[in-house]
């Protein structure tokens, strides 16, 4: 996915991670876990539900490369 973050996030709503649509097009993220889309837990703060997001997605890594690297450093 290119473009903008506005860009990113209506292309991820559109095809959630996990979703079979998603899966379709290559993505690469749990199935199972994700509940096919609909996500994988609720936001405890109320917000939309959280992904499973698998670093290898050519769809959904830009998730897990702004965010859970950046946040998540060992050693």
């Amino acid at each position: 996915m290119s473009g903008s973050a506005g860009g990113r996030e209506a292309a991820f709503a559109a095809m959630p991670p996990g979703s079979d649509d998603a899966v379709a097009a290559g993505c690469r993220c749990p199935v199972y876990d994700n509940a096919r889309g609909k996500g994988g837990m609720p936001d405890p703060h109320g917000g939309p539900p959280l992904y499973w997001i698998n670093e290898e997605c050519p769809m959904h890594n830009w998730v897990y490369g702004t965010h859970v690297e950046e946040t998540s450093h060992v050693g």
